[in-house]
């Protein structure tokens, strides 16, 4: 992950291998990157109530979504120096930044 710029992670609390906790541990463990903004999306963000809490997580967006909400939330969440740095500061043009 340190090899890609990234101005937001976006993890789904179930995935196969690792869960998005467990990345997301990982993430806040390194120095370089622990202060990356993370988005979780989940379909069952209820069942995981107390994992969410224990973190202070605070941006979690449940499926089935919007495609609007999930990019409107991106925008927002996304660190503001990587859209200043590329010259997005607009909500119109954060829409038009490529999701990776």
């Amino acid at each position: 992950m340190r090899q890609v710029h990234a101005d937001l992670l976006i993890l789904d609390i179930m995935m196969p291998g690792l869960n998005g906790f467990e990345i997301y541990d990982k993430v806040r463990e390194d120095p370089d990157i622990r202060n990356m903004p993370v988005l979780f999306v989940s379909a069952a963000a209820a069942q995981f109530e107390a994992e969410i809490a224990k973190r202070k997580i605070s941006d979690v967006i449940a499926k089935p979504f919007d495609l609007n909400d999930l990019l409107d939330r991106c925008g927002r969440s996304a660190r503001p120096t990587s859209r200043e740095r590329r010259g997005l500061s607009g909500p119109a043009e954060r829409r038009q930044a490529p999701l990776v």
